[in-house]
């Protein structure tokens, strides 16, 4: 991790206006057509769900404003980003994961299944991560845009 001189960021303004903002981050929620990467998660016997979380994970981890973290009144860069999502249970319930980026599928999958086995397993939250490096993701398919 490193962090940006801020005097001398062409952002500065920005940063400025959004911070004194009580929540100075946003959330996004697209209708997106997923049919492609859907037929290709079936076809090659894979998880979408995964496979959809790893490709978001490389456009954020090859997107550096995507890594930016406001930490004690500072810009800081992450390295790697990694996700924190919500895993849906059987009981209608939910819990948090944390599942570190690998850039090859095989580990990330293998990694993910195991938290997944995790946060199913026991009750409550299971990990409402503080953590900074992370984006938190949850999935809504059910959820349609009007247009």
């Amino acid at each position: 991790m490193k962090y940006i001189d801020i005097d001398n960021w062409e952002r500065k303004e920005h940063f400025e206006f959004f911070s004194s903002f009580d929540e100075p981050f946003y959330g996004v929620v697209v209708d997106l057509d997923c049919t492609a990467i859907y037929q290709y998660a079936k076809a090659n016997n894979h998880s979408f769900y995964l496979l959809y979380l790893h490709k978001l994970l490389i456009a954020v981890n090859q997107c550096e404003p995507l890594k930016y973290r406001i930490i004690d009144g500072r810009i800081a860069i992450y390295d790697i980003i990694s996700v924190g999502p919500t895993i849906a249970r059987d009981d209608k319930t939910f819990g948090y994961g944390y599942i570190d980026y690998d850039p090859a599928f095989a580990a990330f999958v293998e990694s993910a299944n195991q938290e997944i086995a995790r946060v199913k397993g026991v009750k409550g939250l299971a990990n409402p991560s503080a953590r900074q490096d992370i984006i938190h993701f949850s999935t809504l398919p059910w959820i349609k845009l009007l247009r």
